[in-house]
């Protein structure tokens, strides 16, 4: 029976095995974590500390105190995916760095799009801490490799040694796994990897919940997936995943009015495929004209993916058959394997719009090309008027 525990512990257990002639023992050590308790814990897939399930709060605790090398914190430089090092001059509190990172939301409930956060960073600053900048900033999907950026402020702390910094956001449609960094320098510009010796940088995940009308579902009149409410994001799911049966994908090709078919020729997660495709607003807000939304698409690209191209194109009527589609931009994969490939428009005035994604192996940009291995797929979704 494990002890009842009330913060992330690590229970060490002594296993035995007999067959009633011989028996075996083993140490087993179990990570217990109470996920809506808001301590985060190291998640060595992500390489930061991570908040898993869903809270108002998020702490990082003792897990960063400190820069590289210099002080208790574990796993530096507590970056996603190890993408930013820390600079490894001066000593434990006395040069800079983070200690902790902690996110709540303003109304006490659970984190979710469009909520207002207050971040609190614990800083070391120099003695001369007038050098000394924290730049902030947060990305909607903690699972993108690289992640994207977006700046939340620059800060200077008000003295020397520990300095307790604040500032509030709004969190943005995005993934369920989002994360802020902070990057504290000794001059130098803003970035969210600046290069100084003195220069720490930590990150924190956590979970954020999905808004309504967030689902996609197959909408046989169009012949699409679509999202019929006005919401903050949109999300095919699983619905698009694999290309003309090759796959789970139902419902093929899933482009508006059934105007383009897909490639016939190859194999599920070996050839080119288009699996998911959510879009949402920057701002966490509701899709309205004028508002600027992030469209990311999941693809399965062949081998090394040099050869494949993503055409995004939007259309303002996904009422009009066929649609009249405006290109956005063509993409790489920059891999082979899944892929997350981002962009970003601004939405036009009609009340049920749509976006088409059109993966292709070599050829050239089109919203419906005529490619073997090509893949396309179109995601309608409901803008307020």
């Amino acid at each position: 029976t494990a002890p009842e525990v009330s913060a992330p512990t690590m229970l060490t257990f002594v296993l035995t095995v007999s067959d009633g002639l011989l028996s075996d023992s083993d140490e087993v050590s179990v990570f217990v974590n109470d996920s809506a308790s808001g301590d985060a814990v190291y998640d060595p897939s992500l390489q930061v500390p991570a908040c898993h399930g869903p809270s108002a709060s998020c702490d990082s605790g003792g897990l960063l105190d400190g820069r590289a090398n210099l002080g208790p914190e574990a796993n530096a430089s507590n970056t996603l995916y190890a993408s930013c090092a820390d600079g490894t001059s001066g000593s434990y509190h006395n040069d800079e760095s983070i200690d902790r990172i902690r996110i709540v939301s303003a109304d006490g409930e659970n984190f979710a799009p469009g909520k207002t956060v207050n971040l609190e960073v614990t800083v070391w600053a120099w003695r001369t801490y007038t050098a000394d900048h924290l730049d902030i900033y947060a990305t909607a999907d903690a699972s993108v490799n690289p992640p994207i950026w977006t700046l939340i402020g620059t800060y200077q702390p008000t003295g020397a040694d520990q300095q307790v910094i604040t500032a509030s956001y709004t969190l943005p449609a995005g993934g369920s796994l989002q994360a802020v960094r902070a990057n504290f320098r000794y001059y130098g510009s803003a970035s969210p990897c600046s290069t100084g010796n003195y220069d720490d940088h930590d990150d924190l995940v956590f979970e954020v919940g999905t808004s309504s009308g967030s689902q996609a579902t197959y909408d046989p009149a169009l012949a699409a997936p679509a999202c019929h409410q006005a919401a903050s994001n949109c999300d095919s799911g699983t619905l698009l995943d694999g290309r003309d049966g090759k796959g789970p994908e139902a419902n093929a090709p899933n482009t508006l009015y059934n105007t383009c078919t897909d490639g016939t020729s190859g194999s599920y997660h070996n050839d080119e495929s288009i699996d998911q495709i959510r879009i949402f607003s920057a701002d966490g807000s509701d899709f309205a004209p004028g508002k600027v939304v992030n469209v990311e698409v999941k693809v399965w690209a062949w081998s090394s993916g040099s050869a494949d191209h993503l055409d995004l194109y939007y259309t303002a009527n996904a009422s009009a058959n066929p649609p009249a589609w405006t290109l956005i931009g063509t993409y790489e994969p920059g891999g082979g394997g899944m892929q997350t490939l981002n962009a970003q428009y601004t939405l036009p005035d009609g009340p049920l719009q749509a976006v088409r994604a059109n993966f292709r192996y070599h050829g050239t940009q089109s919203p419906c090309s005529t490619g073997s291995y090509d893949d396309h797929d179109d995601l309608v979704f409901a803008v307020s008027e």
